[in-house]
This record gives structure tokens, sequence and C-alpha cells, in this order.
């Protein structure tokens, strides 16, 4: 995730600092608002604002929270 810029939508607070410690474990960058140049969207609820934007007006890939799970076990982008 060298580099990346990951905005995870949906969480409580708790959940945000989880996700965080993943992200820049793997030299990614958890943002917190939504801007044209985030690769990854973690979404918990596909009704919130932050899905519709990222899925119809950016077009950014929208993921679940599995997916950074999945990335962190394999080392790599999935």
């Amino acid at each position: 995730m060298d580099g990346l810029k990951v905005l995870a939508s949906g969480f409580q607070i708790d959940e945000k600092v989880k996700i965080e410690k993943l992200v820049t474990s793997m030299e990614g960058v958890l943002v917190s608002r939504t801007s044209s140049d985030v690769n990854f969207v973690i979404v918990k609820n596909v009704l919130a604002a932050k899905y519709k934007w990222a899925l119809y007006v950016q077009k950014k890939p929208v993921v679940a929270l599995s997916w950074l799970h999945q990335c962190w076990n394999e080392h790599s982008i999935v």
C-alpha cells in the first residue's frame, strides 16, 4: 500500500483506529475527508453518502473491511 490513500466510511472511532493501524503498517495513509486522490474507500454501509460519492462520482474502488484484512494477510493489494 506504499503511499496509497484509503478512506474509511461508516465505522466507529475504535474501528477507525484499528483500520488506521493496518493501513499505516502497510505504508498507506488513512484519510478522513473525501478527495479526488483517494485510492480505495472502505465502507461499512452501502447507504452512506461517501459510498455513493466514491462509486458514482469518483469511480473509486469501494471495498469491505475484509479486503483490508486480506491485503494484510497476503502482504499486497488484492
